[in-house]
């Protein structure tokens, strides 16, 4: 069997789902990996070709500036097409050998509507994925968020893919989704399966080398704000807290990924009104050690967001490593957070926000073996 994973960025944590997936695949099989050529030194995509032991070829898709240069700025409806047309185009310069039995797309949302519409890019060959952003249902879930632009489309797009007589699976890491389908039932609903956001934290090193490895204070409060940091994380709010007179003032902030250019550009400005040691940064992609003392390190997990409503894989990071997550009880964040224990905290509730935790949960890694099933 050859599994052929499409996958041309490597930004946010598209290529974390790679190496997941990667690491699923069943013994024996082929794997092919096909990716802009700019995506291939990128630390996350060497860590998922790593995973494969020596078994995956990858292969280069063309076009790459060409492309981005076409879809910057667009939203994500004006980006469907033009995916569905780079990645047809794509398939069909592969010659026979190279395309494999089975295509997965660890991100599908990128063009699971356009292939709703215009058919599979990949001919007559099974294809599954997992999809991360359909909004359609929220209302009817509960989830408190802004309208959805485009529902009535989305939900008929949506339901023309779990038709597509050669979806083989169809994943979600939104719980919503999977209970909404559940209880609508419609025409293949079936191929739709869940997996919770995995984490896998790796690493060693207990609370007090972590402290030392960030340069944090041993008896500190610590709020961790990791990932890809851009202002939809809440950064401006989380800084007016910091300087806000019930914030404790032993506690600390620390920021650890790669930040946007407007993230450094208002922290530059921000960083130095705040007391010392009060902020402490780490810009950059940082690797599965340095994660797992970043959550050692951590008292509480920040996924309060602002202006976005989908589902974080810091949620997922936040369980594994037992800490209570400060949020706003919105979007699928709220819906996912709806049912955890309750955490006392003065003077974040002050601030009118959550702060919940998330009973320990399996494996979740392994569920992503239902890609392949």
């Amino acid at each position: 069997m050859h599994v052929h994973l499409i996958e041309p960025r490597a930004d946010g944590h598209r290529m974390q789902y790679v190496r997941r997936l990667i690491e699923q695949v069943p013994p024996g099989w082929t794997i092919s990996l096909s990716t802009f050529a700019g995506a291939l030194q990128h630390p996350g995509t060497q860590a998922a070709v790593a995973a494969a032991n020596g078994r995956l070829k990858v292969q280069q898709i063309a076009g790459e500036a060409a492309f981005e240069k076409k879809v910057r700025g667009a939203d994500g409806f004006r980006l469907q097409p033009a995916y569905w047309r780079l990645v047809r185009r794509h398939w069909q310069a592969l010659m026979p050998a190279q395309r494999g039995d089975l295509v997965v797309l660890p991100y599908m949302d990128y063009v699971s509507y356009a292939i709703a519409l215009l058919g599979s890019p990949f001919g007559h060959t099974p294809f599954a994925g997992i999809v991360m952003r359909p909004d359609f249902h929220w209302p009817e879930q509960g989830v408190v968020a802004p309208p959805a632009r485009h529902r009535a489309l989305k939900r008929w797009l949506f339901l023309k893919l779990l038709r597509h007589p050669r979806l083989q699976r169809l994943v979600t890491i939104d719980a919503s989704l999977l209970d909404w389908v559940a209880a609508h039932q419609p025409a293949g609903y079936q191929r739709l399966c869940y997996a919770e956001d995995p984490s896998d934290l790796q690493g060693l090193g207990g609370r007090a080398e972590a402290r030392l490895r960030y340069g944090l204070r041993p008896q500190s409060s610590v709020v961790l704000l990791f990932g890809s940091i851009d202002m939809r994380k809440g950064v401006a709010h989380l800084l007016d807290i910091a300087s806000h007179p019930v914030f404790p003032a032993d506690a600390q902030l620390l920021f650890v990924g790669r930040q946007t250019d407007e993230v450094r550009s208002l922290l530059s400005r921000q960083a130095g009104k705040l007391p010392p040691g009060r902020l402490v940064v780490v810009d950059d992609y940082v690797n599965r050690q340095d994660e797992w003392l970043a959550f050692a390190a951590a008292d509480f997990g920040w996924v309060a967001y602002e202006g976005f409503f989908g589902p974080s894989g810091v949620v997922a990071q936040c369980r594994q490593a037992r800490l209570p997550m400060i949020h706003r009880g919105q979007g699928l964040i709220g819906y996912q957070l709806r049912q955890a224990q309750t955490v006392h905290s003065p003077w974040l509730h002050a601030l009118g926000l959550q702060v919940s935790q998330l009973a320990p949960a399996t494996n979740t890694t392994q569920e992503l073996q239902q890609v392949f099933a």
